[in-house]
Order: structure tokens, then sequence, then C-alpha cells
């Protein structure tokens, strides 16, 4: 059957695929086409469907995520005034995902665009998490030094106690 796209005339070819990420699968028939295939100047060819979907938010995820952290940070930097307690929020983001990226590796699943957006909300999840930790240690320090208890590694410690114990982490 003959079709047109564009005033074109089109084929189409139809690849269903199991046991790989889309994006690696494409690459390599991209790669198989280059090398076996002579296209004569009048013929195009377009990848398209599914994996330019995935090229699209690949795209847009590469510059929606960098955004969207410079905005935490900024957040961050606005409720403590301080850019040492936003930076260690920040530095906590990778520590937390690191399970997430062995389990989908344990679990043998690809990276698709449902898995980073998991990841993003992981990230804001940890980071959250960082913040009530963050307010209730700087509370805890407060209390200690208004006690007239100086600010020592020792008082440290046992405001990181008090905090664990209110947080209900200790039993």
């Amino acid at each position: 059957m003959l079709k047109s796209e564009n005033a074109r005339l089109a084929g189409w070819v139809y690849v269903d695929i199991r046991g790989r990420d889309l994006r690696s699968a494409v690459r390599d028939m991209q790669r198989a086409v280059a090398e076996k295939v002579k296209i004569a100047p009048a013929i195009s060819v377009s990848w398209s469907g599914q994996f330019e979907y995935l090229e699209r938010a690949t795209a847009r995820l590469k510059v929606v995520v960098p955004a969207t952290l410079v905005i935490i940070f900024v957040l961050l930097y606005l409720l403590f005034r301080r850019a040492v307690e936003a930076l260690l929020i920040m530095l906590l983001l990778p520590f937390s995902l690191i399970g997430g990226v062995w389990f989908v590796w344990l679990l043998g699943h690809h990276v698709s665009v449902a898995t980073v957006v998991g990841f993003i909300a992981l990230a804001g999840l940890a980071a959250e998490f960082g913040v009530v930790m963050v307010i209730y240690l700087d509370q805890a320090i407060e209390r200690r030094t208004a006690a007239g208890i100086p600010f020592t590694d020792t008082a440290l410690l046992e405001a990181i106690r008090i905090v664990r114990a209110e947080m209900g982490f200790d039993g």
C-alpha cells in the first residue's frame, strides 16, 4: 500500500523490542543502517515513535533537572539564610539516590522516563527529610547553648542523640 506524508511517499518499519532498553536498541539499529544500507539522496530515514518521545523527554529533563536543583538550593538558602546548610542538604541527594540506582540495577530494569521521575520524587523526599533534620538539630544546639553548654563535638553528638530521640529513632 502506498502512503504519503508531507507530500512524499512513505513506508514504515515497526519494531517491538523486548529484553533491552529502547535507546541502545535504536542506536544499534541506526549504526547497522548507516554501515550497511546505501540511502539514495531522495530518500530520508527517521526514527520515531516511542524513541522520538524518549529523546524529547531526555532533552527536556537535561534542562529541567539542573534548573530544579538550582531552585531547590535557592529555596534552601532562603530558608536557612546560610549556604552551608543548603549545601549539606544538596550533598545528601546523591547518597539518597544510590540505593534506588542499585535497586533498579539489581532488578534488571532499564532507566526510563518513569524511573527518572521516581528518582526526582525520591530526591524531593530526601531533601524534605534533610530539612527537618537540620531544623531539629539547630533547635537542639540552640537549646544547649541557651543553657550555657559550650558548642563542642561532644555537645554536637549529644544534640544529634536528642534529635534522634525526639524523632523516634531510638526505639
